[in-house]
């Protein structure tokens, strides 16, 4: 647990900084925090990508794709993929793609360029 503290900053200056507690649930009957993220074996590519990425992993139940402010942009969803092949129709620039199975998930940055 803790406190998260953000502010944007860009060339016009910084924002006032916003705080949000974070907290850790204990797992149901135990005491250890339960945690969704686990590494498992997953290949984005190309990265970067132009106008669409290959995405492979075990058990593939939902993609979602967000620009850098956190913008849902796409989302799509699975009965239990190997392999799927997601469509980019985005300007250049950095973006993030979240990947989930039934017990894991894994977020990795993707670059678009044109």
């Amino acid at each position: 647990g803790g406190i998260l503290r953000v502010r944007a900053l860009n060339a016009c200056g910084a924002t006032a900084y916003r705080s949000a507690t974070l907290s850790i649930a204990p797992a149901i009957g135990g005491n250890s925090p339960v945690s969704r993220t686990t590494t498992v074996p997953l290949s984005i590519y190309p990265n970067p990508a132009k106008d669409k990425v290959m995405i492979q992993g075990e058990g593939i139940l939902s993609i979602r794709l967000f620009d850098v402010s956190g913008k849902l942009l796409q989302s799509a969803f699975f009965q239990s993929e190997y392999q799927v092949e997601l469509l980019l129709n985005y300007p250049a620039g950095m973006f993030f793609i979240e990947v989930s199975g039934e017990d894991w998930q894994e977020s990795r940055k993707l670059m678009i360029v044109r």
